[in-house]
């Protein structure tokens, strides 16, 4: 009996497999996405104002002061908590907000989240009466389709009166320089009008709303004794305490409002919350933006590894482009930590320079690019979470914010210039790499560039 109850069971383990490697892999290769139409969203007009931050320890420092003043309501998503001081420092200022009477709603993806090996600081979150926790697209073994449809958006949304948006997630590489791979990235925060006006943190707060009430969005519920119960209410205590008296706020906002400049008109851009092959919307917008440009275009992307209906879609040709300036900006083989996704790019690399692209890489080996970002002609610029490759296209929730602003981009684009000018480099027609990587990552890359070919559609 024993040996037909193992039979059973290795077929059984058998056809998981074949029925994971078919709807979780093979579905993505057999079936293909749609080809992008370049479409334009309509500009809203608005009297709001944007702040840029791009600095590390000052992005910290402003999400210590959004959450600081709250008064009502806080609502926040995330990709990842990665490690460090700053994961259990944020969410004791996310549990102070919350013990003054703050309802919070707090979202994160279900895979990248970084608590598993954190239950003190779950149940801290997930247990305490003014806090919704969710994860969204929990881990589910039945579908694994859904194991690619991942939660990839960063918000902060303070009394629905203003924003923050941008590329980081939580973790000390985010916030500090004294780690090992510091990660460079970009925020903005959304003030409404002197006239009380909010047109575009409205559109943000309509998009949380979105992702909060989707069915792949799925609320934690306490799941604890009263023993528990007491030992994680102690934990709370401590954690909001620490975490406020090591981070002073300033809820009056005053640096980031001296800062911000006035915005003339935008939109928010999202994908659709669908699992599998989605329709590129971010994406088709994109492309509408860049067709539109008549003297220059600035894509910033810290992994560019266009799936071959991305390519398909750019057409980025002579004639087309014949006196548009284009320029793109990722990781050098040195600065980047992902070798998977720098595989990918590596073999898009050449093709890109034969385009008559202007290619520049970042080249610090202790620190790497995250920004994403489109500029057009110094005046549109679009910021957030999407990055040029066939994840962000296709299966990822992305989010882009449009600004019309020529103070905001000149901003921006100074901002670049000043403070990583002399970190990045122009890549000439013949492809050398000036980064000087380490031998064995630049060996461990050339051994996964056809692994990278194979799993483009999932980069």
């Amino acid at each position: 009996m024993s040996a037909i109850l193992w039979k059973i069971i290795k077929s059984l383990i058998l056809l998981y497999l074949i029925y994971v490697l078919v709807s979780g892999l093979l579905i993505f290769y057999v079936t293909s996405p749609k080809a992008a139409k370049p479409q334009a969203a309509e500009f809203q007009e608005t009297s709001e104002s944007i702040a840029l931050i791009d600095d590390v320890e000052e992005a910290w420092q402003a999400r210590v002061d959004l959450i600081s003043q709250a008064k009502e309501t806080l609502d926040i998503s995330y990709y990842a908590l990665h490690g460090g001081e700053t994961v259990d420092e944020f969410l004791g200022l996310i549990i102070d907000a919350a013990n003054r009477g703050v309802k919070v709603r707090f979202m994160l993806d279900s895979i990248a989240h970084g608590l598993w090996l954190k239950p003190s600081l779950y149940k801290a979150i997930a247990q305490h009466p003014n806090i919704d926790f969710a994860y969204y697209e929990p881990l589910n073994l039945l579908i694994p389709i859904s194991w690619h449809h991942r939660l990839h958006d960063k918000i902060i949304l303070v009394d629905n009166e203003i924003a923050m948006m941008g590329g980081r997630n939580i973790g000390d590489k985010y916030f500090t320089h004294q780690t090992k791979s510091t990660s460079i990235d970009r925020d903005v925060i959304l003030f409404p009008g002197a006239d009380g006006k909010h047109v575009l943190i409205q559109q943000i707060s309509d998009y949380f709303n979105q992702l909060w009430t989707s069915p792949h969005n799925f609320v934690q519920g306490p799941e604890y004794t009263d023993s528990t119960l007491a030992q994680t209410s102690q934990f709370q205590l401590e954690l909001a305490q620490e975490a406020k008296q090591s981070n002073p706020g300033d809820p009056s906002l005053k640096v980031w409002r001296e800062r911000a400049v006035p915005i003339h008109r935008g939109y928010l851009i999202s994908n659709p919350l669908k699992r599998g092959f989605n329709e590129p919307t971010v994406w088709s917008n994109m492309l509408y933006l860049m067709q539109q440009a008549e003297d220059n275009i600035l894509v910033q992307s810290p992994y560019v590894i266009p799936s071959s209906q991305m390519r398909a879609d750019l057409k980025f040709n002579h004639q087309e482009f014949a006196d548009v300036d284009i320029n793109l900006l990722s990781n050098s083989l040195a600065s980047s930590n992902n070798i998977l996704a720098n595989s990918g790019y590596q073999n898009n690399r050449q093709a890109i320079l034969e385009q008559g692209i202007h290619l520049y890489e970042f080249q610090p080996r202790e620190a790497q690019l995250h920004t994403k970002a489109i500029v057009i002609d110094e005046r549109i610029s679009a910021v957030g979470t999407f990055n040029i490759d066939s994840r962000s296209t296709y299966l990822n929730t992305e989010s882009m914010l449009v600004i019309d602003s020529p103070e905001f981009t000149a901003k921006l684009l100074d901002d670049l210039r000043t403070r990583y000018d002399d970190q990045i480099e122009a890549i000439s027609p013949a492809g050398e790499d000036p980064s000087a990587p380490p031998f064995f990552k630049k060996f461990l890359v050339t051994i996964l560039r056809p692994l990278a070919t194979l799993f483009t559609p999932l980069l």
